[in-house]
């Protein structure tokens, strides 16, 4: 499956926003009617969410935005933040822009190839992925690249890291690790 994770530029931030809370996908994952405990956010949220840090070459270390491309078209995009905050782990958030798009493979051949990427540093050792217990496509999305409910104590993610700042009342949290032959 031919999907390629580019760094997005500043010229993408509007792009990816406008797929997050203005596309055919936003239902499925934000704002009522079955979410109304997770609305589309502003512009302005946004963009505090995911400042220009997230878009430049340079990154800032915490945090980075891919835009994913299949097909030779921009389908949507994945980042991972948190590699400040939470020692050795870092969260994947992801949106495809079109539910034309889904059901194809290219969400969970993006997350693989994040997640690929992460774990191979010394420093990230798990990733965590907190979808809304009602997105069961994603869910399945999220296991079919190798992530697994959290358990306490059987993963190398602290309590705070998992249930810290969920974006929904009835998150399911999510961690993927490094294969014990690759440690």
């Amino acid at each position: 499956m031919n999907v390629v994770l580019r760094p997005a530029g500043r010229g993408d931030k509007r792009q990816v926003y406008d797929w997050l809370a203005h596309s055919d996908a936003t239902p499925a994952m934000l704002g009522p009617p079955d979410f109304p405990d997770a609305p589309a956010p502003a512009w302005e949220a946004f963009d505090e969410d995911y400042d220009d840090s997230y878009f430049s070459p340079e990154g800032d270390g915490a945090g980075r935005m891919f835009v994913i491309e299949a097909e030779g078209r921009a389908i949507g995009c994945i980042s991972y933040a948190g590699l400040e905050q939470w020692s050795g782990t870092a969260e994947l958030d992801i949106w495809i822009a079109s539910a034309s798009d889904w059901g194809r493979g290219w969400g969970s051949a993006a997350i693989r190839q994040l997640s690929e990427y992460l774990l191979g540093y010394a420093a990230v050792s798990a990733l965590l992925i907190r979808p809304s217990a009602r997105n069961a496509r994603a869910i399945a999305a999220y296991r079919r690249a190798g992530f697994e409910p959290f358990r306490p104590g059987a993963h190398p993610v602290s309590e705070s890291a998992a249930r810290e700042g969920l974006d929904y009342e009835d998150a399911v949290v999510l961690v993927k690790t490094r294969n014990a032959a690759d440690k």
